[in-house]
């Protein structure tokens, strides 16, 4: 029998090799007068960067966007968007783009700090309105364009935090794999390792559902196929595309379960250490399902059973079979399987060890997980 669930996506996703051309279009469907453009300075720059900005009458652009998103940064994007009088937003970029975009425009609004509308905040109050924002991602990974979260880095403390709302998801969102052709070979591994990590979560989440599973399924062995191309051949079109379909599906799928351990764990790893997010949960990707145990082996039976409709995989077996395909694709695509270049030290690790506890995705993992279970995690990733 299905379990109930509720499902809820407002995002227009015009998706398609030179899509970023029906910009002009969805700008004049929502009636925006002023927009800002919210990029990096690399994007700028960039050819399909300056057409955009030249094609846009009036726009002004903001290309103080940092790594990992943090409060100080999206306030001081908020007051711009202001102080420009702009009434819409495109972000263009890679999920801190789009995180940027998104959660400046609540403040631009409210004239609040993001801070009040922190998850992690007991005092946080809701999101009631926003600026409309248009997103065209340039990586094939993050899924921001699709969901209703932002991630956002307290500079203090180095905790990600994030905040969640139906009113965030982008109005539209303009999927052009072709804009993804120059992603370097370590861009595309960690995005593309990030696209698995939602997938394979929202397939394990205590919240995850019929609906759900099925987008998730589809991405999982789109990117099992798909990646090592990306890496071998760049400039693969096709392979692009089947890349961008999959961050996609995850997103969306990701958006309605959450993540589990591999995230839970993994945001304190780019918060406290720079550790790139992909990579992060990417690597956590084993030990989430080494954690389960037997749990889950009926959803890794029908994970192996779809990315290799031939494999007479046993149930019992099945969570090692996963392990194994996990360990060939990290081979394929040539990444590390641990951290040990980012030097973790033992201070830093029992930061983590607090900051991942009480990550929303650490609780929803499909069996309990305790402090000395995430020691023992990121002690094998020290290596």
């Amino acid at each position: 029998m299905r379990k109930e669930f509720n499902y809820f996506m407002p995002t227009k996703i015009v998706f398609g090799n030179d899509c970023i051309d029906k910009v002009e279009e969805c700008i004049k469907k929502y009636g925006i007068n002023k927009l800002c453009l919210i990029t990096d300075s690399f994007l700028a720059e960039t050819s399909f960067g300056q057409k955009l900005i030249e094609s846009i009458s009036g726009v002004k652009v903001f290309t103080e966007v940092e790594i990992n998103p943090g409060i100080q940064s999206i306030n001081a994007c908020a007051q711009k968007i202001k102080e420009w009088d702009c009434d819409g937003i495109i972000a263009l970029g890679g999920g801190s783009s789009i995180d940027t975009a998104k959660a400046a425009s609540v403040c631009a609004l409210s004239g609040e700090s993001i801070h009040k509308y922190l998850d992690g905040n007991p005092e946080k109050i809701e999101i009631k309105n926003t600026l409309p924002v248009i997103a065209i991602p340039t990586t094939s990974g993050t899924g921001s364009e699709v969901s209703q979260y932002a991630v956002i880095t307290d500079e203090k403390s180095l905790r990600k935090d994030s905040i969640t709302s139906e009113h965030i998801y982008p109005k539209v969102s303009i999927v052009d794999p072709v804009l993804t052709t120059g992603l370097s070979v370590r861009l595309t591994i960690a995005t593309g390792l990030d696209v698995l990590s939602h997938a394979m979560e929202s397939m394990f989440s205590k919240i995850r559902n019929s609906f759900t599973e099925i987008l998730a399924l589809e991405a999982i062995r789109t990117v099992f196929q798909w990646l090592p191309v990306c890496v071998k051949e760049p400039e693969n079109i096709e392979a692009r595309g089947e890349m961008a379909f999959a961050s996609t599906l995850a997103g969306i799928a990701m958006s309605h379960c959450c993540g589990t351990l591999p995230h839970g764990l993994g945001c304190p790893l780019s918060g406290h250490f720079g550790v790139p997010h992909g990579l992060a949960v990417g690597v956590l990707q084993k030990y989430g399902i080494l954690s389960m145990e037997h749990t889950c082996d009926e959803e890794c039976q029908r994970i192996v059973s779809f990315v290799n409709p031939g494999e007479n995989c046993k149930r019992e077996e099945a969570g090692e079979i996963l392990l194994q395909m996990i360990d060939e694709l990290f081979n394929t695509i040539g990444c590390e399987k641990d951290l040990k270049e980012y030097h973790l030290d033992e201070e830093g690790i029992e930061r983590m060890v607090e900051d991942a506890v009480i990550h929303g995705c650490t609780g929803l993992h499909p069996v309990e997980i305790t402090k000395e279970d995430i020691r023992n995690i990121y002690y094998k990733l020290k290596g």
